[in-house]
């Protein structure tokens, strides 16, 4: 039985780990994740995705191609002189669909770049020369050829999506934002229009601008998960948790697999102190999915999380800690270069008074991440609960060099 100056101690180490978690929270999962003192948080990406997924694929087919008062005549026979020696739009742009067709995306492009010196004021070739470019790699004339067709038709609601969706996957948001917006003025129920524009403002971190145009995108297009999922990540970062639950919720009945939005849901669970529902989640995925490292850090997180909130004592504290332990354990297991997950791991060691090996997992995170201001944090006052004062002191005076603000919290758990 733990006597009760231990478990104050305890909970005192494990409430400043929280505090750690939430300020150094740079070495995320993957890159864009949020990582803080209720697990990660998985960014999705806020890239368009095209149909197929594929590059040179397109979101929406071309339009069939309309017949134009004063077109390029009938081409010549094929064993005329004419026919040899100067192709017609007409017979280049049909081979220039050939190739885009049989992913000859180059010489497509080569064949509409022709197409349209014979004809500046078709804008469909211009789109579709656009379409190439962009399939063949070179996004900078792709925007170029985007912005000609718009010239002659600035209506056109296809040119527009697709010079928005290059924009926002050249970084250019706010761009995009302004694009995608004059699609959704003329045309509110364009779900595409809608969800580009929420993945814009969604990379601009502008999550409420991003939450209005996702909630507009998923009500014109209800069956999409992966939008859902946007949803609720940008309606979490807002901090408005019943609406993230609801739009993750969703996400998880159209796609029983989506172990990112299971992920996201704990980590919503975490935040808003429901963890008993955090903890059950997260156990349907781990039972499907045992390999994931995000879910069994966001279970550490859950387990740690009700052990400092859940007013237990003596030994039903130490057993949250010790489940704590053995999901940190598990991610550290599946992914050794995650320093997160290594001092997380040090944290619920040290909740069951496990200090020396909750040490060794510092001193790992440490050495994965040199200058990582949680870990040194952690260390110390493991170093201080091993009776260690001196060594806590120096890890003390490393923090104090790297993080004076964070090193006045510590001083006093280690002095």
């Amino acid at each position: 039985m733990m006597k009760g100056s231990d478990v104050r101690a305890l909970c005192r180490f494990c409430a400043a780990l929280a505090l750690v978690a939430s300020l150094a929270c740079a070495a995320a999962a993957q890159d864009g994740d949020l990582t803080s003192s209720a697990g990660v948080f998985v960014n999705p990406p806020t890239a368009k995705r095209k149909a197929g997924g594929e590059k040179g694929s397109a979101r929406r087919p071309l339009k069939p191609r309309r017949a134009r008062a004063g077109a390029s005549p009938a081409a010549p026979p094929s064993n005329s002189p004419a026919a040899r020696s100067e192709p017609t739009a007409e017979t280049l742009i049909s081979k220039a669909e050939a190739d885009f067709a049989a992913g000859r995306f180059v010489e497509a492009a080569a064949s509409y770049e022709q197409a349209s010196k014979l004809n500046a004021r078709d804008a469909e070739t211009l789109h579709a020369l656009g379409r190439s470019y962009e399939a063949a790699g070179n996004s900078d004339r792709a925007l170029e050829a985007y912005k000609k067709a718009l010239a002659v038709e600035p209506d056109d609601d296809d040119a527009q999506l697709d010079l928005a969706d290059l924009l926002s996957e050249k970084g250019r948001h706010a761009e995009a934002v302004e694009v995608y917006k004059q699609v959704v003025r003329k045309t509110p129920s364009n779900a595409e229009a809608q969800a580009g524009l929420g993945d814009a403002y969604h990379a601009l971190k502008r999550y409420a601008e991003a939450a209005a145009a996702y909630k507009e995108a998923a009500r014109l297009n209800p069956g999409d998960a992966e939008l859902l999922q946007s949803l609720g990540y940008v309606l979490g970062r807002e901090k408005r948790w019943p609406e993230a639950v609801s739009a993750l919720k969703q996400a998880i009945q159209l796609r029983p697999d989506f172990n990112d939005a299971y992920v996201n849901l704990s980590w919503v669970y975490n935040n808003s102190n429901q963890f008993d529902a955090s903890v059950a989640i997260l156990k349907q995925v781990i039972a499907r999915r045992p390999d994931l490292p995000n879910a069994h850090f966001n279970l550490g997180f859950a387990y740690t999380r009700m052990a400092q909130t859940g007013g237990k004592k003596g030994d039903a504290l130490k057993a949250l800690y010790a489940q704590g332990a053995e999901a940190f354990g598990v991610a550290v297991r599946l992914r050794p270069d995650w320093p997160e997950a290594h001092t997380n791991y040090g944290g619920a060691l040290g909740g069951t008074g496990r200090f020396k090996e909750a040490i060794a997992s510092h001193l790992e995170a440490l050495r994965l991440r040199p200058e990582y201001p949680g870990a040194l944090f952690n260390l110390a006052v493991a170093y201080r609960k091993d009776g260690n004062k001196k060594e806590a002191l120096n890890t003390y005076e490393k923090l104090k060099a790297l993080n004076p603000k964070l090193a006045d919290t510590l001083y006093p758990l280690v002095k």
